[in-house]
């Protein structure tokens, strides 16, 4: 139920008094509570520190490359595909104090939020690490797409917009550069709030699979109104962030090189060191890193992750 590990069984019929088929029911859910409370949670000897991971299918290279390197380091990911009960999700478990990190390439639910997409997460999303003081990688991954149904469930308002149809169930639109310049100042003031450290990620060939050249939703002019609100509203945030004051100087803008960002891409990635996420918080602030970004679309809809087929 929501981002709880809820169960709820429908009851069928009304329940005004038992019937022959509200004691059937309810003999099912009953059975179905004593099966869960008879049996021992299960002991996990792991006590890997764990991060939390977002993922869309147009950002599986990136999470995937990433996933790999921080389980060489010692680290156990846990991937949320950012479909808004992902993203609530994650927020609640980085709330809960359970994660070391949280590795958010995928900030697109901040986009159906702000647009009126299906897939948000709500006001809220990406807030809850910054809070918690919980240290987090976050990049604008899939910010260049607002999610809706079938296409004849795209509002009509957004009859001109750039519509790209995944399947029959799924429409993706692209959003706009003044979209983008709000996304960015909103992301901008999220992570100026984090009370732990928070590296921004900024992908300069494309914020997704689909934003790639050549494929359907490129557009450069867009994306450099999303990074140029994200450097204006981190300006002055530099490593030690908020507690610099007012002589802090502007974070600088380097690329990171590394090893490759998937293993059929050999463009250049950056490769994160183990103290970028440490199991422990510790006192700092945002700072900005440009870098490029996996090129692609690899992946055959904005959904697909691995082990799962398009929502």
């Amino acid at each position: 139920m929501g981002a709880k590990d809820v169960t709820l069984m429908y009851s069928v019929v009304d329940l005004a008094g038992v019937n022959r088929v509200s004691v059937r029911v309810l003999g099912n859910a009953a059975a179905a509570m004593a099966g869960m409370a008879s049996i021992p949670s299960p002991v996990v000897e792991d006590d890997r520190p764990l991060v939390a991971a977002s993922m869309f299918g147009v950002t599986t290279p990136a999470v995937d490359a990433a996933r790999e390197r921080l389980d060489e380091l010692g680290y156990e990911v846990l991937v949320f595909h950012a479909t808004g009960s992902g993203g609530r999700a994650l927020e609640s478990l980085a709330q809960s104090g359970l994660l070391s990190g949280v590795l958010d390439l995928t900030t697109t639910e901040l986009a159906d939020d702000l647009v009126g997409g299906v897939l948000s997460a709500g006001p809220d999303r990406l807030t809850a690490a910054g809070a918690r003081g919980v240290p987090q990688v976050v990049a604008p991954g899939a910010l260049d797409m607002v999610n809706f149904g079938p296409r004849d469930t795209v509002p009509e308002s957004f009859g001109d917009r750039l519509l790209y149809v995944h399947n029959p169930t799924v429409t993706l639109m692209r959003t706009t550069a003044e979209e983008m310049g709000e996304l960015g100042r909103r992301m901008a003031a999220k992570l100026s709030a984090a009370n732990g450290p928070a590296v921004l990620f900024v992908p300069r060939r494309g914020v997704s699979a689909l934003d790639v050249e050549g494929a359907p939703f490129h557009d450069p002019k867009a994306d450099e109104s999303c990074f140029d609100a994200l450097d204006e509203g981190l300006r002055g945030l530099g490593r030690r962030g908020r507690e610099a004051g007012p002589a802090r100087q502007r974070p600088r803008l380097r690329p990171r090189h590394g090893r490759p960002a998937a293993p059929d891409d050999h463009r250049e990635g950056r490769r994160m060191t183990r103290d970028q996420v440490p199991s422990t918080p510790r006192s700092a602030g945002p700072r900005v890193t440009r870098s490029p970004f996996p090129a692609g679309p690899r992946p055959t809809g904005p959904h697909r992750g691995r082990g799962g087929g398009a929502t």
